[in-house]
């Protein structure tokens, strides 16, 4: 019972979500007031994101990962190569007249 109610409520806003994307769409390219590069750019970034949400879950899903083949000693160098050397300043009497610095 629980399960049928769940597929009819996701059937439903599925459609109702469908039916309002297309009318909107449809009413945003009839209409004479929105500019030509406005009609021709939307869909160009529409197409790009969707390109780049399928590219990303098939990375996530095929487990290919650019830190997957490498040991944790490995990753951890490699996200801190970037900020190797840190100016750390003293405070207090005891801190001495330049910055000293640290490797992370």
């Amino acid at each position: 019972m629980k399960f049928i109610g769940v597929v009819l409520s996701t059937v439903g806003i599925s459609v109702l979500v469908v039916y309002s994307i297309y009318y909107t769409l449809a009413d945003f390219f009839n209409n004479a007031t929105v500019p030509t590069i406005i009609k021709v750019v939307f869909p160009m970034v529409i197409a790009g994101m969707a390109l780049l949400l399928t590219a990303a879950i098939r990375e996530k899903m095929s487990g290919r990962s650019r830190f997957r083949s490498m040991s944790a000693n490995d990753r951890a160098s490699e996200e801190t190569e970037a900020n190797d050397r840190v100016v750390v300043t003293p405070i207090g009497p005891e801190a001495p007249a330049r910055s000293a610095r640290v490797r992370v």
